[in-house]
């Protein structure tokens, strides 16, 4: 048996990992995971065709090789399928990628007739909100919740694709509430803190320019697989948040009254928003939310990419 666990869906990837191990009897299997940072292809071959000393099965995980593979000249590769076709019936093989593997490609086209082969990428674009809705009324039984509709759509708002973060998640609202009776004020209070942290950071770097650090946080909202329209609808929220905030301020309005006109619940949150509306000029959020109007035209009437702008709209703002 030969498994091929492949996509950038690597917590997916894990699991499937995990449950492969788990069906084996360890008394009756030698479990065997191969650093693959110097592995050659002689290596390769002596890891694969050695019988275990103990008499028993073989399970021999090779993490990342593939594309280690790809990065090197195919010569020195050339023998990698008939290796595989030549090792011991007793070994059980797995690669494990954290990208997907092009299938098309020379010496890995013949994996897909002799390995079974697992993609796991995160779903994005249309129909991505409703794959990550299913996945986490799948996941949730595995701690044994029972999340309301609006608090499984509030989940996805805020983690998106982002299977590991889910998961974390699920785990302490399991401990959070032990019955189990999962609402959208629990997620509001159990989770809503962990994007709310980094759009406030993106808008206190933003306007004063540290570039690097406002990089750095965009490339962790990317990594936690929100789109690039979800980012700048959230920066673009927060900037008109601050805008009437200061226009209430002026008029006076005590915290208590701004806080239910806002529609804030946390008081975390509303305390950021205080201080952003009273430490930020007016006409430089105004500048920012133009901007943004601009770049979301832009996009959606294809003048340019969302590529495009994600590299530079940190420098832009």
């Amino acid at each position: 048996m030969i498994n091929l666990l492949h996509g950038n869906d690597e917590f997916s990837s894990n699991e499937f990992l995990k449950g492969i191990v788990e069906q084996k009897n360890l008394s009756e299997f030698d479990l065997n995971v191969v650093d693959t940072n110097d592995l050659t292809e002689n290596k390769f071959k002596e890891n694969i065709c050695t019988i275990s000393l103990f008499g028993s099965n073989r399970l021999i995980i090779f993490n990342y090789l593939l594309s280690k593979i790809n990065l090197t000249k195919e010569k020195k590769w050339e023998n990698f399928i008939d290796i595989l076709l030549n090792k011991p019936s007793t070994n059980e093989v797995v690669f494990f990628e954290k990208e997907e593997i092009n299938l098309q490609k020379n010496y890995f086209a013949k994996l897909n007739d002799i390995c079974q082969i697992t993609l796991s990428n995160m779903p994005i674009g249309r129909g991505s909100w409703d794959l990550n809705r299913k996945w986490i009324i799948e996941r949730q039984k595995k701690y044994n919740l029972n999340i309301s509709n609006d608090g499984i759509n509030k989940l996805v708002e805020l983690l998106g694709s982002n299977y590991r973060y889910i998961d974390n998640e699920l785990q302490k609202l399991s401990n959070y509430n032990p019955d189990g009776n999962i609402n959208i004020g629990d997620i509001e209070i159990m989770v809503s803190g962990i994007k709310e942290d980094s759009i406030f950071e993106l808008i206190d770097s933003i306007m004063v320019k540290d570039n690097i650090k406002s990089s750095k946080i965009l490339d962790n909202l990317i990594e936690q697989s929100n789109s690039f329209f979800n980012i700048i609808n959230m920066i673009a929220r927060q900037v008109r948040l601050i805008l009437i905030t200061k226009d209430l301020i002026k008029m006076k309005v005590n915290n208590s009254d701004i806080k239910r006109q806002i529609k804030i619940s946390s008081d975390y949150a509303f305390n950021k928003i205080i201080t952003q509306s009273k430490e930020t000029e007016e006409v430089r959020l105004k500048n920012i939310l133009r901007l943004l109007l601009d770049i979301d035209v832009d996009i959606k009437s294809g003048n340019k990419s969302e590529k495009e702008y994600i590299k530079k709209l940190i420098f832009l703002l």
